[in-house]
């Protein structure tokens, strides 16, 4: 139960990464970086969802 708990919150922690590019890049006014960051995001998170469901 404990595996299982961990990854859950391994894989929900992951698309953060690109989320936090997306708000750097915010701030030094890089539009086409954040965009691509947001893309990241939005894929990371569908493959993150993805593992969990088939995980569990």
């Amino acid at each position: 139960m404990l595996i299982k708990v961990l990854f859950v919150i391994y894989a929900a922690m992951i698309p953060l990464v690109p989320l936090y590019g997306a708000e750097l890049y915010k701030k030094q006014d890089n539009r086409r970086k954040r965009n691509v960051c947001w893309v990241v995001f939005a894929v990371q998170t569908l493959i993150s969802l993805g593992s969990i469901i088939s995980y569990l």
